[in-house]
């Protein structure tokens, strides 16, 4: 029997630019030399990779109803990825992260993380079965899903587990900077 994942978190358009030798300064231009939009967030990424190796995965999130979150839901399809637990947010944009990578492949990142503002404890609660019909459930990029707090987090992983349901996290980057609070609350979601 193939192996299950429920991923649920943040879903949205990476714009990728490429081949910068250093980022302009404000009021200055630099030119790339190429570019690429992709199926991202860490739910997309994950849930394609997972897809890949040959996992059986639920994605749960939201797009926008527009043009990206169409084409976020095609493409996790179009690779085998079940998209029942995906909203779409009536009036919401998808979220989009543009990528500067340099020559030497570092990178940095600027967020716009429309729709996924909205996904929340609730809707994870709504698509439970989803969650319940997966071996294990993994939350991620929750930085970028601000209706998820940490504590949301421990609820739903609480409840997983009690389902037997195995729980992976990876909160995504903290934009505030790790404060100790916010680090004190991933360690006990971690344990």
């Amino acid at each position: 029997m193939k192996p299950s994942i429920c991923i649920v978190g943040n879903l949205n358009i990476d714009l990728m630019m490429y081949g910068f030798e250093r980022l302009p300064g404000w009021g200055e231009e630099q030119f790339c030399s190429g570019r690429r939009a992709v199926t991202s967030g860490q739910a997309g990424y994950m849930a394609l990779g997972a897809a890949a190796l040959g996992a059986n995965v639920s994605v749960m999130g939201v797009v926008g109803d527009d043009e990206d979150g169409d084409f976020i839901v095609a493409d996790l399809s179009r690779n085998g990825i079940e998209t029942s637990g995906v909203t779409k947010i009536s009036g919401g944009a998808t979220g989009l992260t543009v990528a500067v990578i340099r020559t030497d492949g570092e990178r940095c990142f600027v967020s716009d993380v429309g729709a996924s503002a909205s996904f929340n404890r609730e809707h994870v609660e709504q698509n439970w079965q989803i969650v319940t019909s997966a071996r294990a459930m993994a939350m991620v990029g929750v930085f970028n899903t601000p209706g998820i707090s940490l504590d949301d987090v421990g609820r739903i992983f609480a409840k997983a587990q009690e389902a037997g349901v195995y729980t992976v996290f990876d909160p995504g980057w903290d934009s505030a900077g790790w404060p100790a609070q916010t680090c004190e609350r991933i360690f006990k979601i971690l344990a």
